[in-house]
């Protein structure tokens, strides 16, 4: 049912993306073969190499290696070692650990700067600032639960289903603003969005200052 639901959403989605554009069409299934198939015998080999059972092992090893290497980066060092992994010829796994490995090193990198030695509370403020840009989620309330420290009874409070008067006052504003714009959403998303908007905080959380 759960899933039915999810598939009437993506159905209103993309009708109310083709009536805002007249020149929207779907791809024929000519269209969509002539994309795919240049690639198609490569990506084959790399599915078929990614399912032998050494290939795991192999990979982990791989990007310790270049994690390990990033963590000690220098300024002069960094363009060498980004050159090095973007020539590495990379399947759908090791292009995503050189992306990241690239990214710490260049943090690293650049806190052996002059200005550099940043604090701990300086690097948390670096992950944000990056998972902001990176995945386009700048302004939107996140937190990050550490399942770890259930281990330690001092802990219990950051486990409670409770935001913070900033978290609900964006959520309040954002369910607001969507409802003005509906976007094609299905009544189960505009009955929450509603919902939102006349005070109701959901999901049985509460709101509190931490």
């Amino acid at each position: 049912m759960a899933h039915d639901k999810d598939a009437d959403e993506v159905v209103d989605a993309l009708k109310a993306v083709i009536s805002k554009d007249p020149n929207f069409r779907l791809a024929t299934d000519k269209e969509v073969k002539a994309l795919l198939e240049p690639g198609k015998e490569e990506r084959a080999k790399q599915r078929e190499e990614m399912e032998k059972p050494e290939y795991n092992a192999k990979i982990a090893e791989l990007k310790e290696s270049w994690y390990a290497r990033a963590r000690t980066m220098t300024p002069k060092e960094l363009p060498e070692f980004f050159d090095a992994l973007a020539g590495y010829k990379h399947d759908y796994n090791t292009v995503v650990y050189a992306v990241a490995a690239v990214a710490i090193a260049a943090a690293w990198a650049m806190d052996k700067t002059p200005n550099g030695g940043i604090t701990g509370f300086q690097a948390g403020a670096v992950f944000w600032e990056f998972y902001g840009q990176w995945l386009g989620e700048k302004g939107k309330p996140a937190r990050i639960v550490k399942f770890q420290d259930m281990l330690y009874p001092q802990y219990e409070e950051s486990f409670e289903k409770t935001i913070t008067p900033e978290t609900w006052k964006w959520l309040h504003g954002e369910a607001q603003k969507k409802l003005q714009e509906q976007d094609g959403a299905s009544k189960a998303v505009l009955d929450h969005w509603r919902s939102i908007a006349e005070g109701v905080v959901p999901f049985g959380y509460s709101v509190k200052e931490r």
